[in-house]
């Protein structure tokens, strides 16, 4: 119904084409500039002097390109006539690449595409060797801090509606805003506390499977608001996380 494509390749297939044409940025620059795709290739292949996931400056076509090997790689199943493309190659990319080339080129050169891009996936996803566990999922220093700040703004608010200042609707919207304002800089804290490359993270950002930033809010921040039977708020928001539990 949304008008994408449905042959867009998922999973462990996807995975690989993110994780080959993102950087490793604890890698540094390669200081040499090297003369095209072979010798590119033999740096990484025989000499050993660059990874698959390192920037290096290397001549494509008459300019002289900071890139990867894996996005050369990449770029190498591209239909002829299409520019290089720099950059992570995730879910949202691969999904508009295709559907570009499947509204621009034939039914033949579309399905090639779509064959070549899923046995990269393929083959450097299951080299990459990608693993996750919940230990890769830490719980951020600043967790308590952030609760407890929202628990004495409630407060605040309960207090208000004693001495009469406030309505019971208005203390629900506050106190609805104000849970949503600490679950939002939670949000933040735990993705910020995650580093480059956590498999988590590059999973999430991969977009390859279900996995959200919002999903590991919940593994390492807190449940947050739900919604009892009615599909009224609950003024009071779960706590707890997957991590440490709910109760």
């Amino acid at each position: 119904s949304s008008g994408s494509p449905i042959s867009i390749p998922s999973n462990i297939m996807l995975f690989g084409v993110y994780y080959i044409t993102s950087i490793d940025d604890k890698l540094p620059m390669s200081d040499r500039v090297y003369t095209g795709e072979t010798e590119l290739m033999y740096a990484m292949e025989i000499s050993k002097e660059l990874d698959l996931r390192q920037m290096a400056k290397v001549r494509i076509g008459s300019k002289i390109m900071e890139t990867s090997i894996g996005r050369v790689i990449f770029n190498k199943v591209l239909p002829e006539n299409y520019d290089f493309i720099n950059e992570a190659m995730d879910k949202k990319r691969v999904t508009s690449l295709l559907t570009k080339v499947l509204k621009e080129e034939p039914n033949k050169v579309a399905v090639k595409l779509i064959d070549d891009i899923k046995d990269i996936g393929l083959k450097y996803g299951t080299i990459c060797g990608q693993s996750v566990s919940l230990a890769d999922i830490s719980i951020p220093k600043d967790r308590e801090r952030l609760i407890n700040e929202g628990k004495k703004m409630v407060m605040e608010v309960d207090g208000y509606y004693t001495r009469g200042l406030i309505t019971k609707s208005e203390v629900r919207k506050q106190k609805e805003d104000i849970w949503n304002k600490v679950i939002g800089e939670l949000d933040n804290v735990v993705w910020d506390n995650l580093e480059d490359d956590n498999p988590v993270k590059i999973l999430v950002k991969s977009g390859s499977t279900k996995a959200t930033r919002d999903k590991v809010k919940q593994l390492a921040g807190m449940k947050g608001l739900i919604s009892d039977p009615t599909g009224k708020i609950v003024e009071i928001p779960i706590f707890g996380n997957f991590k440490i539990g709910l109760s």
